[in-house]
């Protein structure tokens, strides 16, 4: 009987990314046992760069209408973004999304996120070598948004796809459905959305039920009316409030009587488990410098001694004519960070200036 394991020269990169993925799901809900974790991850270096989780951030954007689609916006109209995201250990994570109006139906964005794992040794159960093999894993997507005056409400229909090996493959349908506020004076929004609402069209085994990477997340986003600053903050898994995980190896402390006990964490601290801050310094409409902090992934990725960088990430935007040039460096672990490239360009715009 063969089995797929992990006995290649990248062997610990890819246990990080599996880790990684089991950050972002939260410990305590399941642990990273969803399947289509990487849905969870950020479509843009816009959204990587103020901490992986934003639902209400409104700006020229689109790649912010898969965190939440109620933030598509005729500022969008025509936009195509590309971003690519080489990860830990070969990994490759990119996305493709695109914003254009569609006779008698209004503006409409479609997307493509794709994850590729890298080259995998296919090995028997006896560690001898077989073979190779290269899981890797997509979702497509279409979102719709309707605005009625202050209000803004939109949906994402994603049909997503993993293939392991040959014959070990599964699929899924999920929507996305969120809601943002905009002030009538103010630059301050709110958002709210739930994600990854679905149920598995085929599932890895016969036997077994695969879920989804569910979330419910409300975010605020205000921009002071003579400072050149954006502040967001997010909340994530607001399904369930204690998304600790509670590491007997780690918590274990020594009582008076010299028993051992594991130590839990205060409330405060696992309600701010939840939290995600965004800050944006706008030096004008063609440049913007980006930082994030996630306080889920600081937690949880760090190690016992030190955490290093993980959780922060920073980042910058850059218009030049018709292009917009992102960056972000996002750090997940004291192993290092990880880079988010993404550019913007007005198709419209383009193919005027071609026509001419």
């Amino acid at each position: 009987m063969k089995q797929s394991t992990l006995f290649s020269a990248s062997y610990w990169g890819k246990v990080l990314v599996l880790s990684l993925f089991c950050g972002f799901s939260g410990f305590a809900q399941i642990g990273g046992k969803d399947a289509f974790q990487f849905l969870q991850l950020p479509a843009s270096p816009h959204v990587a760069g103020i901490g992986a989780e934003n639902v209400s951030v409104r700006d020229r954007s689109v790649g912010t209408v898969w965190q939440n689609p109620a933030l598509l916006s005729d500022t969008m109209d025509r936009d195509l973004l590309l971003m690519v995201h080489p990860y830990y250990a070969g990994v490759f994570h990119s996305h493709l999304q695109y914003a254009t109006r569609i006779k008698d139906s209004g503006l409409w964005s479609f997307g493509l996120a794709y994850f590729n794992y890298g080259k995998m040794d296919q090995t028997l159960a006896n560690g001898t070598v077989v073979g190779t093999f290269n899981p890797n894993e997509f979702a497509l997507s279409a979102s719709k948004s309707h605005t009625i005056g202050l209000f803004s409400m939109g949906g994402t229909l994603k049909f997503a796809a993993s293939q392991i090996t040959s014959g070990y493959s599964a699929a899924a349908l999920l929507v996305d459905a969120g809601g943002s506020f905009k002030h009538p004076r103010q630059d301050w929004t709110v958002g709210l959305v739930v994600k990854n609402i679905g149920f598995p069209i085929k599932n890895y085994y016969e036997d077994e039920n695969i879920t989804t990477p569910f979330d419910v997340q409300l975010g605020t986003t205000f921009k002071p009316a003579h400072l050149p600053l954006r502040v967001s903050v997010t909340a994530q898994k607001l399904y369930q409030f204690d998304i600790s995980y509670n590491d007997p190896a780690l918590n274990k402390q020594v009582t008076f009587d010299g028993s051992s006990e594991i130590k839990e964490e205060s409330v405060l601290s696992k309600g701010f488990r939840h939290m995600v801050i965004g800050t944006e310094v706008l030096l004008g409409k063609n440049f913007h410098v980006r930082a994030g902090y996630n306080a889920l992934i600081r937690r949880d990725l760090r190690l016992q001694t030190k955490a290093g960088m993980a959780g922060i990430s920073w980042g910058f935007m850059m218009r030049v004519k018709r292009f917009e040039f992102s960056f972000t460096r996002a750090y997940y672990h004291v192993v290092g960070g990880t880079s988010y490239i993404g550019l913007v360009v007005n198709t419209s715009d383009l193919f005027a200036r071609k026509n001419k």
